[in-house]
């Protein structure tokens, strides 16, 4: 687990990013589903924020961009739309891509808000899966005022599938799921947690419940199927 400490309050016109960018140890065996192939997450207080791809992204590869603010999440161009939320605290949105070469010269990714506040942001990538796009399976559960909640729950999982879970609240605390592998939390000391966990080797369903720390002000977060 990675905690970022003692960071004072940034303004809004202030731009304070604490990024972390993971590859995930490949495995010994031959998968035989979609691989986790890294992530990289960052909290930060801007109207934009851009982060590097992770590590080993490849083309052809999926990479999952979520994120959060208190303000309005825009769209990525080009990037397909799963989900944009708005809210009266908190909102978030959730974008998916195949790598093209013309993504991995970029080599980043920017999301951009309609104002400039604390935020948060993740980006995952996967490969090896036979579901088109990727995805089979978006569900979230939102609230622009209250804190972490049961949900949102994600069904019809195979035993090859991989289940990518995201929270996200404004709150100066850590927020955590009660099921999965915890990849990363991370959080300032203001008004922005995050967290992201995966799920491998179970069939049928799951409901994950999320929580954070301290006083929470509204909360966004997600289970995603990759098959």
């Amino acid at each position: 687990m990675i905690n970022i400490k003692n960071i004072h309050k940034p303004s809004r016109l202030t731009r304070r990013s604490r990024r972390f960018n993971f590859a995930k140890k490949p495995t010994s065996s031959a998968p035989t589903g979609p691989i986790f192939i890294g992530y990289n997450n960052a909290t930060f207080n801007a109207s934009s924020e851009t982060l590097s791809l992770p590590s080993g992204t490849q083309v052809g590869d999926l990479v999952i961009c979520q994120y959060a603010n208190g303000w309005i999440p825009n769209a990525i161009s080009g990037w397909t739309q799963w989900d944009i939320t708005t809210s009266a605290n908190w909102q978030g949105a959730v974008m998916s891509k195949i790598m093209t070469s013309g993504d991995i010269s970029t080599g980043t990714v920017t999301t951009t808000y309609s104002n400039g506040f604390n935020g948060v942001m993740s980006l995952a990538t996967f490969r090896g899966f036979t579901y088109s796009g990727g995805i089979k399976s978006f569900q979230k559960a939102a609230n622009g005022a209250g804190g972490g909640a049961t949900g949102p729950t994600a069904t019809g999982i195979l035993i090859n599938d991989l289940v990518l879970l995201f929270g996200s609240s404004r709150a100066n605390g850590v927020n955590s799921c009660d099921t999965g592998t915890l990849l990363q939390e991370f959080h300032d000391s203001s008004n922005a947690a995050g967290s992201l966990y995966d799920i491998t080797g179970i069939a049928g369903s799951v409901t994950p419940t999320f929580s954070t720390t301290g006083t929470v002000n509204g909360y966004y977060q997600t289970t995603i199927i990759i098959e």
